[in-house]
């Protein structure tokens, strides 16, 4: 044996703590994909699994993920389908490596884990709920081998040999094969609207339907959203929806704080630019002091411009406010219970309560058609202070309030966000400074509130400019 090899092979006997650093060492993930580029990705897994089952933790487990990763695209499944469990002890409970890990396993065709995994990744880390949802919305929608209905064995096969056609479809540039949507019927996978095709579905409410879209020609992806409700101009449903079309018309496209209007087709159907992101309810508590006030400041900026052209949104919550990855501001989602304060007459329910049960202005708990802008700042207000914390303040909201089933003496006052959990910490004064502006913004009379937006965001902007002192 070579004198130098063996004296290395002595010295790493002898302390093996050393074989830990010597493999520790350097960038194995750009060690692998140098192996796999130069034809030898069996060695790049070998160095990834080994390299991550040492460092443990979530940077071991996104070791062992991008060996499954790179299994996949080696063209063997069953190996991509072993790492991924692999990694999952490596870094136990941590969402993101379960919601990676699901991904993987679908992508290798194991649907049903992978279904599983994702549902325990919403369940157990909520700022990956979200995400994990959608995976599994988007894996149920083309899962294969459901079971066959009795009488019927090959039901089951055709009909997820259909879903699977229509999914593929669904990213393939139309041909003069691919089925246009009729108007007045529900949208199906593969269908093309206008110049747009259906990629598959997100999420359905009580009213409507949401689907992700594509340009036919140059790829750009859409929201696409269909109302669940016939063409009857009775209809109160349909009311909210041709209501919600006539807004987004009059906003106009050049609006940078919501998604851009790609256009609407036949009576129920709108078609917004898509927005990547996340939610403020799932950013809720993770984000920089200064940085949620940001988001604040240009929420109601935005708010300011729309209430400047008659547009109230009247439901301002967490789950409708995106942050967008591409740029990191703000995007204000769902018109639907928005109407142009002097415009068009109310829809026929507007005396009923419309809106999301504790982001509710008093006002507009009351009756919808008394919600203005000052309803828009309370539902911000509590917005923000969701965003700061993470939960809603210690004082009971609405109802109670409203109607005067709590007595007075029973509420608790105004109480300043908390702390920022983890890292530095915001200074006392900035920390009461906001919960005195957000108090005023969230008063039960919307006299006592701020004038208007723009005052609101004038007050965030002071706190902000005072920089980050800190504890």
């Amino acid at each position: 044996m070579n004198p130098v090899l063996a004296a290395l092979v002595v010295l790493l006997l002898a302390f093996p703590g050393l074989a830990v650093a010597a493999v520790s060492d350097g960038d194995p993930l750009g060690r692998a994909l140098a192996m796999e580029a130069d034809g030898r990705p069996g060695e790049g897994l070998a160095l990834l699994e080994r390299e991550g089952s040492v460092r443990r933790g979530t940077e071991g487990a996104a070791l062992i993920l991008s060996a499954a990763r790179m299994a996949l695209r080696a063209g063997d499944e069953d190996e991509a389908r072993r790492l991924a469990g692999a990694a999952l002890p490596v870094a136990t409970g941590n969402g993101r490596v379960a919601l990676e890990a699901a991904r993987i396993l679908r992508s290798a065709g194991a649907h049903r884990e992978a279904l599983a995994l994702a549902a325990r990744a919403a369940s157990t880390d909520p700022t990956v709920r979200f995400a994990a949802q959608e995976l599994q919305f988007d894996i149920m929608a083309t899962l294969p081998g459901r079971p066959a209905t009795p009488g019927a064995p090959g039901v089951a096969s055709v009909l997820a040999g259909a879903l699977a056609l229509l999914a593929i479809r669904a990213y393939w540039p139309r041909t003069p094969g691919t089925p246009r949507h009729v108007p007045g019927t529900p949208l199906e996978l593969g269908q093309q609207v206008g110049d747009w095709v259906v990629e598959r579905a997100v999420s359905q409410s009580l009213h409507a339907r949401l689907f992700r879209g594509r340009h036919v020609r140059n790829g750009t992806r859409v929201a696409i959203k269909q109302a669940l409700v016939g063409g009857r101009s009775d209809d109160p449903a349909w009311a909210r929806f041709r209501q919600e079309m006539n807004t987004l018309e009059a906003i106009g496209r050049d609006e940078p704080g919501i998604p851009r209007l790609a256009g609407t087709f036949g009576h129920d159907i709108i078609i917004n630019a898509w927005v990547e992101g996340e939610t403020f309810e799932a950013l809720a508590g993770r984000i920089a002091w200064d940085e949620a006030l940001d988001m604040g400041i240009a929420t109601a900026r935005t708010l300011a411009r729309l209430h400047a052209r008659g547009v109230v949104h009247r439901d301002i919550k967490p789950a409708n406010l995106i942050r967008e990855q591409a740029t990191g501001s703000p995007m204000l989602l769902d018109f639907g219970l928005a109407r142009l304060a002097a415009g068009e007459g109310l829809t026929i329910d507007a005396a009923l309560p419309m809106g999301t049960f504790g982001f509710m202005a008093p006002e507009q708990f009351a009756s919808a058609s008394q919600a203005g802008p000052a309803a828009d700042q309370y539902g911000l207000a509590l917005t923000l202070y969701w965003l700061l914390t993470g939960r809603m303040p210690a004082e009971p909201w609405l109802g109670p309030r409203t109607f005067q089933y709590v007595p007075a003496e029973a509420f608790l006052p105004p109480q300043p966000p908390a702390a920022i959990p983890g890292g530095e910490q915001p200074s006392p004064d900035r920390v009461a400074a906001i919960g005195v502006v957000l108090a005023r913004a969230w008063q039960e009379r919307a006299d006592d509130r701020f004038p208007d937006l723009g005052a609101f965001a004038d007050a965030l902007e002071r706190i902000r400019s005072t920089g980050p002192r800190r504890v």
